[in-house]
């Protein structure tokens, strides 16, 4: 074999996957009639079921300490997800909007096409428990090219045990007419903080820093059909 055949073998197999290369694509099906109300009755059966998140680092936590579940769909409106969470321990200090990522709370990184474009990205805070009872969130964007304003809605209800929250990533974040077949990007976070005050974050996608790079997302294709009868695990 000729030399420079081999060294272009050699280039070819330890070369990194391209964008989408060999990466599941998760099939979220269209959903009809979801009101944003907190009330998790209405998506029984239905959406993509996320669960078995993974630990950034360390163990993970179960229930009844710290456990999270997503269901995810879309309609005409945007991208619409459910987040199911247990948790023991309500604490959400008295923090600034940009700061409550540092709180119980829920992230997620959006992006119209993983792998090649920037995502922006939402926290949200409960309002479960300290001296903020009200649902907030902050939305950051990480795309210099985007010239319009992003807005999501959200409704929440909580209990001793935890909090249900649904929210709705709108099409216009991304500047997309959503059809089925297309594909976007999602990556969700779920932070629990006790009282020693250390932040346990959990994520679908098993790599953070998804704003750097949107390689660190799932890919989500956008279906008629009906949810996956498995979870989506990590």
């Amino acid at each position: 074999m000729a030399l420079s055949l081999r060294v272009l073998m050699l280039l070819t197999c330890a070369a990194p996957l391209f964008a989408g290369e060999g990466v599941t694509v998760f099939d979220i099906p269209k959903l009809a009639d979801v009101k944003l109300d907190g009330d998790a009755a209405e998506w029984a059966g239905k959406g993509l079921a996320v669960s078995g998140l993974k630990p950034a680092e360390g163990a993970a936590r179960t229930a009844p300490n710290f456990d999270v579940t997503f269901r995810i769909g879309w309609d005409d409106r945007g991208i619409l997800v459910l987040v199911q969470v247990i948790d023991d321990v309500a604490s959400e200090p008295a923090l600034k909007l940009e700061e409550i990522w540092k709180g119980d709370s829920i992230e997620a990184f959006v992006c119209a096409d993983p792998g090649k474009t920037k995502a922006y990205q939402m926290v949200l805070a409960p309002g479960r428990g300290g001296e903020k009872k009200e649902l907030r969130h902050n939305l950051s964007d990480y795309r210099k090219d985007f010239k319009g304003k992003l807005a999501i809605e959200a409704a929440r209800t909580v209990s001793d045990t935890g909090y249900t929250v649904e929210i709705l990533f709108p099409w216009k974040n991304l500047g997309v007419e959503a059809k089925p077949g297309m594909e976007v990007g999602l990556q969700l976070f779920a932070n629990d903080v006790d009282t020693d005050d250390t932040r346990y974050q959990a994520m679908w996608f098993p790599k953070p820093d998804a704003h750097l790079d949107s390689v660190n997302m799932q890919r989500l294709k956008l279906v008629d059909g009906a949810a996956p009868a498995e979870p989506a695990k990590p």
